[in-house]
């Protein structure tokens, strides 16, 4: 059922995205920017949704541990290159970076067999592609929508405070197809736009090794055309 419930969320997304798009396209009052090259920056917050970021207390603490997150949240950083393929979609490559969120596992420790408590982090960072649409509403403004994947990369440590030979780490490569995102775009100039954007990445990272959560990222960026 509950494989079921994520499949049926999945559907609706893409749907929903997959208007935005066929909406956009169906549009042709859009100023014409078709065959334009672009790069930017985007700065903002990203946050862990799900409190599974222990995975590398696995090596420290035998199965049954609990994990409690204590911080979520940190700075993003997002680098982007474009191709505007038509007047309102383009495709773009993205790096990001999410920093580090971190958790405490609580359970019985392998090497003493005694209650522990290990300090565990996660980072992740990857690349993206995605197809992206933009739906005019003036000149200027548009609204944006994207749909994509994520090749994921992850490292998650657990220690022990005091402990000896505590130190755990983990790394783990993998894909999410499952990146989506909506926002807004404002053109300052002709060479020069302003994004707010909101992007999920699902499933980032690996249950068994690293952990494994949603990642939610909210950035302010400029974006350049080269003409």
């Amino acid at each position: 059922m509950y494989a079921e419930n994520r499949s049926l969320t999945g559907m609706v997304r893409w749907g929903a995205l997959a208007s935005i798009l066929f909406l956009g396209l169906a549009v042709t009052s859009a100023p014409a920017h078709a065959g334009e090259l672009y790069a930017g920056v985007g700065l903002g917050n990203a946050k862990m949704k799900d409190n599974r970021a222990c995975g590398a207390a696995r090596n420290l603490l035998n199965d049954g541990y609990s994990c409690t997150s204590t911080d979520n949240t940190n700075h993003g950083l997002k680098l982007v290159g474009g191709y505007q393929l038509m007047d309102i979609l383009g495709f773009e490559l993205s790096y990001l970076n999410f920093g580090g969120t971190t958790a405490n596992a609580s359970g019985i420790s392998k090497s003493t067999s005694t209650s522990a408590t290990a300090k565990t982090e996660f980072e992740a960072k990857g690349f993206a592609f995605a197809a992206v649409g933009t739906l005019p509403v003036t000149k200027d403004f548009g609204v944006i929508g994207r749909v994509g994947i994520f090749r994921w990369n992850v490292q998650s440590t657990a220690s022990i405070p005091g402990g000896s030979s505590t130190l755990a780490k983990d790394t783990k490569p993998g894909f999410t197809f499952d990146n989506i995102g909506i926002g807004f775009k404002y053109g300052i100039s002709k060479t020069m736009d302003m994004r707010v954007e909101w992007e999920r990445f699902k499933d980032v990272g690996d249950t068994h090794i690293t952990g494994q959560g949603d990642i939610d990222l909210i950035t302010l960026g400029l974006l350049f055309n080269f003409q």
